[in-house]
């Protein structure tokens, strides 16, 4: 700093001035280290949560099925109803939605990889690679992802860096999230797509990253328990139901066919 404050003084600048100004600058440099800290800290919190992620769903797509028989003949005889209730619930809802995570990041990485090869973005492979382990991080996952593949499309001109964010904010925000994402889930953890896009909505905005990770698995488990409770009240309870008529379906083809008539 030395040579520099000497130079400002042959400028005109007094040392009361320097003064000033070095205290200045060494307070925003302090407020700039003060504010990396959280910052590095939820970094490093975030990818210890997208390795937690990608560890279990391997785990749940490979020794699944044996944890579950195990857990179904190895509960005592009294509970084991319940038990097996339970299980195979969580199988549906926390399996099925790590398997469903499975399948969307695979699509999005082969289809984020084919475009950039196709458009000779450099290192389409690995931004690929890494939209596949990103995708596990809502929201900022996607954003990250989204920003390297346009900054390595800037190498192959304007056009092609266009081209490339426009064909990641339609993979991410339609495809995946629109479309693919509430369908497979729906089918992997048996909840409908609406309940789907609610959950996540709110497991992000009470819980940030975690929240959004666990919401869909969570949503299908109180869904399976609550269903479940409802049936077995509704079955305990019949006389606070009205008794449903079955009644025969005419059929429109037969000549003579005579509508069904119930006896009192």
């Amino acid at each position: 700093m030395q040579p520099v404050l000497a130079l400002l003084e042959k400028f005109g600048f007094s040392q009361q001035q320097l003064g000033q100004f070095r205290d200045q600058v060494l307070s925003q440099l302090l407020q700039a280290t003060s504010g990396t800290l959280p910052f590095l800290l939820q970094t490093i919190s975030d990818i210890t949560a997208l390795v937690i992620v990608i560890t279990l769903s391997v785990y749940f797509v490979v020794d699944g099925p044996r944890i579950i028989r195990w857990l179904c003949k190895k509960t005592p005889l009294a509970q084991q109803s319940t038990i097996n209730f339970l299980v195979h619930t969580l199988d549906q809802s926390i399996g099925g939605y790590f398997r469903g995570s499975l399948i969307l990041a695979t699509i999005g990485a082969v289809s984020t990889g084919l475009m950039l090869t196709l458009l000779h973005v450099p290192y389409a492979a690995l931004l690929g690679l890494l939209f596949f382990l990103l995708f596990f991080i809502p929201v900022i996952g996607g954003i990250v992802i989204g920003a390297l593949c346009i900054l390595a499309a800037l190498s192959q001109g304007l056009l092609t860096a266009l081209i490339v964010a426009i064909f990641m904010t339609l993979l991410q925000s339609v495809v995946l999230g629109q479309i693919l994402l509430p369908r497979v889930y729906s089918r992997t953890v048996g909840i409908h797509p609406i309940v789907a896009i609610f959950a996540l909505l709110v497991g992000l905005q009470l819980f940030g990253v975690l929240g959004g990770i666990l919401s869909v698995p969570v949503a299908g488990v109180l869904q399976q328990i609550i269903v479940a409770l409802w049936r077995r009240w509704k079955a305990e309870h019949p006389e606070k139901f009205p008794a449903e008529v079955a009644t025969a379906p005419e059929d429109a083809t037969a000549p003579h066919a005579k509508p069904v008539t119930e006896k009192p």
